[in-house]
């Protein structure tokens, strides 16, 4: 009789409680056809109003932050399109080099279509009517490159070219008309060529380089002018470009509005704002910021590019700590490097009573004494050293005696004498020196646990380190003899089940199985015989069943 019904039917389970029963019933309540139908009504158009006022409030955000970041980059290709369409017409332009602004959106930018759609239509209105806007998609052939330009130059419909193969035939029409808008633009003196590249991190590099150059060899008839949508950095056109390419470039940079400016005035002008009736609670609102502050990470913007930099700085630091306290007496702060460093991985060492001891003890010390410290520690921190090492200077206040009477003498020399006695310039100095050191150390001696993405650089996993280095002997054993592959990572060892046993298996591991299986008492010849049976498994048994290998 199979017992598996009654093992199953022996436990019980209490079914949950729901926690959304509350809203259920709202629910349930709202999809019931004949009641609160007026409700319902009234509810969708207070949501339509209230999503259209948001929607308009964040467009004026966003019209708002690119009207910012287009004024000073609009007045350059204004600039330098003028002039170059002036040179031509005056046919005094004989350079090749191609005016570009770098406009940096950052990583995490929103809607980088908005911002290029209406940068797009700006420069169009007060620019220039000739503008082409080519995105990655349109630049991973040259030749759909030039059919895309040339047709948002000329206003034709994209629809006429077709670019599935390389082979095809593309009429862009008659020459006559390309010379006569060269003529007529030539003429008029004040209308550039803007080509817009949108993403450029992801714009083959072949490509770009191949428009650079063909732009510059016709850069004498038309003026063109390039703006470059760069998400990370501006060097990583200059990086990436060939030398012959960017000679022809002439790049100035222009920083579009950091993301997080973007956000103190959604939350300014949409969440704080009486007028507009959306709100959020403390739970959602946390939420919000924490997946916005954690996709905050535009490069060379945010604290985590500099973490590299300012760990170098703390190591340099430790040494020079290092360097003032191995000689104190009773070493409160280790005698070896590696002591004071353990300390400033796992604390703030400057909090430390060693630390507040071992600088009272600075503040006594004799020139002698601080002296070679400070050799020392010159080699890391020159140029801060430097800046304390100045001409003597009287540093005791000399006494301004005019003749007068007694009394006012006897007043100054009373007053001088309850005073404390003046410090010598050895004294100032060696408070100067100590007060910048302690505070130096106090501002970047802080556990590298605090800082933002020190998993980049510090492993922190102990678990993982004491299951490779420190395991416990008496388990270890055990483990590495009934599961050989935990320890040597092998496949031959492998074990689809705890007990079971195979014959690559090592010949203590063996043994030892074979001793689990036998009780507490065991005899010698039964064991050794069902190991050589387990080891010759594939060879056929002697008469009797008894090894004479033995």
């Amino acid at each position: 009789m199979s017992t598996v019904s009654l093992s199953k039917g022996v436990f019980t389970f209490k079914k949950p409680k729901s926690k959304n029963r509350s809203k259920d019933l709202i629910l349930k309540h709202w999809k019931q056809e004949d009641s609160c139908k007026e409700k319902r009504i009234l509810t969708y158009e207070n949501y339509n109003n209230c999503l259209s006022l948001t929607n308009q409030v964040i467009e004026d955000l966003q019209n708002d932050t690119h009207s910012k970041v287009f004024k000073d980059m609009i007045e350059y290709i204004k600039r330098v399109g003028y002039n170059k369409c002036r040179s031509l017409f005056e046919e005094t332009s004989t350079s090749k080099d191609i005016p570009a602004a770098c406009l940096v959106t950052g990583v995490n930018m929103p809607d980088h279509n908005t911002l290029f759609d209406n940068l797009t239509s700006v420069i169009k209105e007060t620019v220039s009517p000739h503008i082409a806007r080519l995105a990655p998609s349109d630049m991973q052939q040259l030749k759909t490159t030039i059919v895309k330009l040339v047709n948002s130059l000329i206003n034709k419909d994209e629809d006429m070219f077709t670019s599935d193969s390389e082979t095809d035939d593309i009429i862009i029409g008659p020459k006559k008309k390309l010379h006569c808008s060269e003529m007529e633009m030539k003429q008029s003196g004040l209308s550039p060529v803007v080509l817009i590249f949108q993403d450029i991190e992801s714009i083959p590099i072949e490509i770009l380089q191949d428009i650079i150059l063909i732009a510059s060899e016709y850069q004498n008839s038309i003026p063109f002018v390039f703006v470059f949508g760069v998400s990370t950095t501006p060097s990583y056109i200059h990086r990436h470009l060939s030398q012959e390419a960017s000679s022809f470039i002439t790049m100035e940079t222009f920083q579009a509005q950091p993301s997080s400016s973007l956000l103190s005035d959604v939350i300014d002008k949409l969440l704080l704002s009486p007028s507009i009736p959306l709100h959020v609670g403390g739970k959602v609102f946390k939420l919000l910021m924490d997946i916005f502050l954690f996709h905050d990470l535009t490069l060379f913007q945010n604290p985590w590019w500099n973490l590299k930099v300012g760990i170098q700085f703390s190591c340099s630091l430790i040494k020079v700590l290092h360097c003032f306290v191995s000689s104190l007496p009773g070493m409160p702060l280790g005698r070896q490097v590696r002591e004071l460093f353990s300390l400033c991985l796992s604390q703030q060492v400057t909090e430390m009573e060693e630390f507040q001891n071992a600088w009272k003890l600075f503040a006594m010390s004799s020139k002698p004494e601080l002296l070679p410290k400070l050799e020392k520690s010159i080699v890391l921190l020159e140029e801060e050293i430097m800046n304390y090492i100045e001409k003597e200077k009287p540093s005791s206040p000399v006494l301004d005696l005019k003749p007068s009477d007694r009394f006012n003498l006897r007043e100054k020399l009373l007053g001088h004498h309850k005073s404390k006695m003046p410090k010598t310039h050895f004294e100032e100095l060696r408070t100067e020196i100590l007060t910048f050191f302690e505070h130096i150390f106090i501002s970047h001696l802080k556990p590298f646990h605090t800082k933002l993405f020190h998993e980049v650089f510090f492993f922190d996993a102990i678990g993982s380190v004491k299951y490779q280095l420190l395991g416990s002997v008496r388990a270890t054993v055990q483990t590495g003899l009934t599961n050989p592959q935990k320890y040597l990572q092998c496949d031959c060892c492998k074990l689809n089940e705890k007990d079971s046993l195979v014959t690559s298996l090592p010949d203590l591991s063996l043994c030892y199985k074979l001793h689990l299986e036998c009780g507490k008492y065991i005899n010698l010849f039964d064991w050794l015989q069902a190991f050589i049976a387990v080891v010759n498994g594939d060879e056929e048994e002697p008469p009797g069943g008894i090894f004479t290998d033995i």
